[in-house]
């Protein structure tokens, strides 16, 4: 196993037990991109995987990024969200969305 795989792995158990410890319900994935289909599919697995160490799974879907994406640009976001990165703003206001 190469070291990127192997942070891969590290990444998709610590995935694992955010959804665990944090109970959460949805995962909301911008539909911005080719590879977001893969992510998507990697959260779908994951989010099944999780659901043994807790009593629900978390469910993966697409969202549409062009709302998410204005309203990031937004003075009312910038006032908000000073210092937070155009991208964290988007997903921010992409799961806020739906």
């Amino acid at each position: 196993m190469t070291d990127e795989e192997r942070e891969h792995e590290k990444d998709k158990e610590r995935l694992k037990e955010l959804l665990v410890n944090f109970s959460v319900d949805l995962v909301v994935v911008a539909a911005n991109s080719l590879d977001a289909r893969n992510l998507k599919k990697t959260l779908d697995t994951v989010a099944a995987e999780a659901k043994t160490g807790s009593s629900k799974e978390a469910f993966v879907i697409w969202g549409s990024p062009e709302v998410p994406k204005l309203f990031s640009m937004s003075h009312n976001s910038q006032r908000l969200h000073k210092g937070t990165p155009q991208i964290l703003k988007q997903a921010i206001s992409l799961c806020r969305f739906e």
